[in-house]
């Protein structure tokens, strides 16, 4: 049975209202296997993805054969709400389950109607919309960074604002973080010696520890890195 409460598109919905909502639109559910893709790049977009349970990876294929991750989503976060409503409803990147996931997907159609029934429904539509423009540019501005070391500092800057602590903790593998930076892994690796050597960070498998933030944040500012 799908438990939609736990979907942030539904939350702060209470029960009752919930069921009223749901018993008027259509849902498909769905489940992956490890590794089965959800959407290939350039497949259209007719509905927004829901994630009941599992972790999912957007992410794009490079003509080098590199990847580049966009975002690694879990329970609860949903997908395509940008692209359904775009003037170009093609999937801009591959959806690929990481593990074994259950997903909801709710057409265009529902999510119009699921707007005018609920206005709670709606601010939460237009969060999860406002959410996705700010990630996009913050890829951007990742994109135009020049060097390997740029990359390295912003990735470890930006955590430190999202986690509020020196002591950084990170769920992802090196060669996870080194896609999402779009560096080979080998540079990633170097660059964090650097920095270790440097007497800015410290680091173990899932750990960085930022020893002196204000030369670290000097060092992201330096032309040749």
């Amino acid at each position: 049975m799908m438990d939609l409460s736990i979907c942030k598109l539904f939350s702060g919905i209470p029960a009752d209202k919930l069921a009223l909502l749901l018993d008027k639109i259509s849902i498909r559910n769905q489940i992956y296997s490890r590794g089965e893709m959800i959407a290939f790049e350039g497949d259209p977009c007719t509905s927004i993805g829901l994630i009941l349970d599992g972790n999912v990876l957007i992410q794009q294929l490079l003509p080098s054969g590199k990847r580049m991750i966009f975002e690694n989503l879990c329970t609860g976060d949903n997908f395509g709400e940008v692209i359904i409503f775009s003037d170009q409803n093609t999937y801009p990147a591959s959806v690929e389950a990481v593990e074994i996931a259950q997903i909801a997907f709710i057409s265009k159609e529902n999510v119009l109607s699921l707007c005018n029934l609920s206005t709670h429904f709606l601010h939460n539509f237009i969060g999860s919309l406002s959410n996705k423009i700010l990630l996009l540019n913050q890829k951007v501005t990742k994109l135009s960074l020049q060097s390997p070391r740029q990359k390295t500092i912003h990735y470890i800057l930006e955590n430190y604002r999202k986690q509020n602590k020196l002591e950084l903790s990170f769920s992802e593998s090196r060669l996870e973080m080194a896609d999402k930076l779009n560096l080979p892994r080998p540079s990633l690796s170097r660059e964090l010696i650097k920095l270790k050597t440097a007497g800015l960070i410290s680091f173990n498998k899932y750990q960085i520890q930022i020893i002196d933030l204000g030369k670290l944040e000097v060092a992201f500012n330096e032309r040749n890195g």
